[in-house]
């Protein structure tokens, strides 16, 4: 045994102990990011789902300012704080009568730290965008308006003589 290699063991812990304790922190980082962005999508499915569902038998127009609030009811109450997800905002794409979007539903963009360990990428945040995009099923004013429409009568049936038969979901 040479003189000069007395402490070599307790180097070589240290060493491998940083190195697998960085291993264990990268991934406590990493999972805290994918657990935060699976929690603003189930917000944002949650708020689309209420957004699409909600329904007052009123004529279409009327009722997307209640249905947004209550969207936002239910968005609210999920803990997206809790994970770092801050100052987001909840935006929702609803049908045009002019122009029939393919996309109905809510977004969320939010930013939020590349890292929670400023050590490893400084004050760099990322901007995160989560979609929900739901088909609905119409109400039965939007329905005869569209039957109406395609019989080339407008969108405006409101003569009382005539009778819309919506024959499975025909809109």
């Amino acid at each position: 045994m040479k003189k000069n290699q007395k402490g070599q063991a307790s180097i070589e812990f240290i060493i491998s102990f940083i190195v697998a304790l960085g291993f264990l922190v990268l991934f406590v980082s990493v999972s805290t990011n994918l657990v935060a962005g699976y929690l603003a999508h189930y917000a944002t499915f949650t708020a689309s789902r209420v957004f699409l569902s909600f329904e007052t038998n009123q004529t279409p127009g009327s009722v997307y300012a209640q249905s947004e609030a209550e969207a936002e009811r239910v968005f609210n109450r999920i803990p997206l704080r809790r994970f770092g997800i801050r100052n987001g905002e909840l935006r929702f794409i609803q049908p045009d009568p002019a122009n029939v979007l393919i996309y109905r539903g809510a977004y969320y963009t939010y930013r939020r730290p590349f890292s929670a360990f400023a050590l490893f990428s400084g004050n760099a945040q990322v901007n995160y965008t989560s979609e929900s995009y739901l088909g609905r099923e119409p109400t039965r004013q939007e329905c005869m308006q569209r039957v109406c429409q395609a019989m080339g009568l407008g969108t405006n049936c409101a003569n009382p003589d005539f009778d819309v038969t919506v024959f499975d979901n025909g809109c």
